[in-house]
């Protein structure tokens, strides 16, 4: 799914060690780790707006309504912000956020000019901050990247401006000091901010595929989801290979392996505390292991388990009776190869769709 929320030439400059192919998967990665937060925040913030509109009434009965009014509608949209599904912010949280921060400077603007005591200097005293806020609200606490949160910080700016323009207060003018100062310190925290995820999100990626590598995909899963002790009763085919005289073959460099297949109840998951490793337990796991040893060189040695398993699909020899240490006489069988069906058979199918999963 692309990811339309920021340029990704830019960001090639700003980030060059970052590679540029993950640049679409860090930007859905990053927008779902923040939607809880960012949702969070506008919620807030849409409280503290309309919970203000009782403050403009009592400053100013007459004009107060209106900005009463502003307020609420502000504060509407952002609820609305925090009701969108998941699936929409994840691609979109960054434009949309930065539509949200502006859409409070403008509703800034208009309360500033409805409301005349904010014309005076005691009133500048309260704009500005209230500024100020917003920027720090938004390189800071709504998770925002440095090219959007630097977007929305001028868009700001803007508001601040066209405010002090049309209410002619010149201690508002002389607020763009203050304003210009947290411009730039929002800005390179954002852009510092912004690194640490990016390096976060090259150090998971590389963690998550050594993971993926010890772990199967659901154990991993449910390892993330913070389960502590796992372990499943199930369904499994367990194969052991093992390489016929390693020692001799190594300074020979020729192969011989050997195979053995068991098919049955495993228990399976995970050991340890500060090392985690998943293992299989159980006879099935043992019986495999004596199909290996009691295997040849270069064949696959199977139960009769597997045989009646696969016995529509692969072509098996039949061997005798063989003694297993701890089990007792096995019937077992070699796999010769897959079995060649002009037509495949409803019992190849149903075995098919067993061994391998599919429909």
């Amino acid at each position: 799914m692309a990811n339309t929320d920021c340029p990704p030439m830019l960001n090639r400059y700003l980030y060059p060690d970052f590679p540029s192919t993950d640049e679409a998967d860090f930007l859905i990665a990053h927008n779902t780790s923040s939607i809880s937060i960012i949702k969070i925040v506008c919620f807030i913030a849409a409280f503290v707006l309309m919970a203000y509109s009782f403050s403009d009434l009592a400053a100013d009965p007459i004009n107060g309504t209106n900005s009463a009014i502003i307020r609420c509608a502000v504060g509407s949209a952002l609820l609305l912000f925090t009701m969108l599904p998941k699936r929409r912010l994840r691609v979109h949280l960054q434009t949309l956020t930065v539509l949200c921060v502006t859409l409070v400077a403008i509703g800034l603007v208009l309360v500033g000019v409805l409301l005349p005591h904010l014309r005076n200097a005691s009133g500048a005293l309260v704009v500005v901050p209230t500024f100020i806020l917003l920027l720090s609200f938004n390189f800071g606490f709504l998770r925002l990247l440095f090219l959007p949160a630097s977007l929305a910080g001028l868009l700001v700016i803007l508001c601040f401006n066209v405010l002090s323009l049309e209410i002619q207060n010149p201690i508002l003018l002389k607020g763009n000091l203050h304003l210009l100062i947290a411009f730039i310190i929002g800005g390179w925290v954002s852009y510092q901010l912004e690194r640490l995820f990016r390096k976060q999100f090259v150090t998971d990626k590389v963690n998550n595929i050594l993971l993926s590598q010890i772990y199967p995909g659901q154990i991993l899963r449910r390892i993330k989801a913070g389960e502590i002790f796992i372990a499943d009763e199930s369904d499994a085919t367990v194969v052991f290979i093992d390489i016929v005289d390693f020692t001799t073959i190594a300074r020979m460099l020729a192969v011989s392996i050997r195979i053995g297949i068991h098919t049955g109840t495993v228990i399976s998951g995970t050991i340890g505390d500060t090392k985690r490793f998943f293992d299989l337990w159980g006879e099935t796991v043992n019986i495999a292991s004596r199909m290996e040893s009691h295997s040849e060189n270069g064949k696959i040695a199977t139960t009769a388990e597997v045989y009646e398993r696969a016995k529509d699909v692969y072509e098996f020899e039949s061997r005798d009776l063989i003694p297993v240490k701890g089990i007792g006489e096995l019937k077992t069988y070699f796999l010769l190869g897959q079995r060649k069906l002009a037509i495949p058979t409803a019992a190849a199918i149903d075995c098919a769709q067993n061994i391998y999963g599919v429909d």
